[in-house]
């Protein structure tokens, strides 16, 4: 029952960096967690629960809901009842709690549009600090919106472009983090900075790729340079979040 909403995610987990790429990471946060609850609870008896089929079955049954209307979100929230009801039924309540942690860092691989990116103001931003970054390098830019007009052509910040997989896939590492580390001001930290994180990394790489296609042309944009600078700005932010949750969590989450 979970296959043909795996099947229908993939897509929109590969599809570019601009979009859910994070998603294909998510299961190995989860996947840490379980094993960090493993260790600190070894030799913890197991006493199973009929209670779990009060989860596996609603489950169970959006799972069916989502493959026939083909909702996602409802795909993806059968799933996690479904292991949350599963761990109930042959491990018990107290090794579901201890799980819980990392069953909802499962709820990261829920799909959002990309639209979503307006809302942060992130396309807007990116074009303004894209726009002082060319004006400070001596390019001559005029902005629209998130238009950037130069003498011979002109660059949109797209919604697509302008981060908000970046925001996503950091929020995840971020609460993963928080719960290994279990330091709410470390946590607070990563959350609070990863707009502003996320604004300096595609601002770079922005003024990055306007700058390139004014020296080499515009058809730069459609080398693998433009998704590489996707990349490069996805990685940056996740490496200071992983940096900015210490060595504690990481050590923890890893070992």
């Amino acid at each position: 029952l979970v296959t043909p909403t795996a099947v229908a995610l993939y897509p929109w987990y590969t599809e570019s960096i601009w979009r859910n790429a994070h998603s294909l990471f998510v299961p190995l946060l989860a996947f840490g967690l379980a094993r960090l609850a493993h260790r600190e609870h070894v030799g913890e008896p197991v006493q199973p629960s009929a209670w779990g089929f009060a989860l596996v079955v609603p489950g169970l049954l959006l799972l069916v809901a989502a493959t026939a209307t083909h909702t996602l979100p409802l795909g993806v929230l059968g799933a996690i009842g479904v292991l949350i009801g599963s761990a109930l039924l042959l491990l018990g309540p107290a090794w579901t709690r201890h799980l819980l942690p990392a069953t909802a860092v499962l709820l990261f691989l829920m799909p959002l549009p990309a639209s979503l990116a307006s809302s942060l103001g992130l396309p807007t931003a990116s074009a303004v600090g894209t726009e002082w970054a060319l004006r400070a390098l001596d390019v001559p830019v005029f902005r629209a919106g998130v238009a950037l007009v130069l003498p011979d052509n002109m660059y949109n910040v797209t919604v697509r472009c302008s981060g908000f997989s970046i925001v996503y896939g950091a929020a995840a590492l971020a609460i993963t983090l928080g719960i290994a580390g279990r330091s709410l001001p470390r946590t607070l930290l990563m959350l609070a900075t990863i707009w502003p994180l996320t604004w300096a990394s595609n601002v770079a790489r922005s003024t990055a790729l306007v700058a390139i296609s004014e020296a080499r042309g515009i058809d730069m944009l459609h080398t693998p340079l433009h998704g590489i600078s996707g990349i490069a700005a996805f990685l940056g932010v996740a490496a200071c979040t992983a940096w900015l949750g210490g060595k504690t969590a990481r050590t923890r989450l890893l070992s």
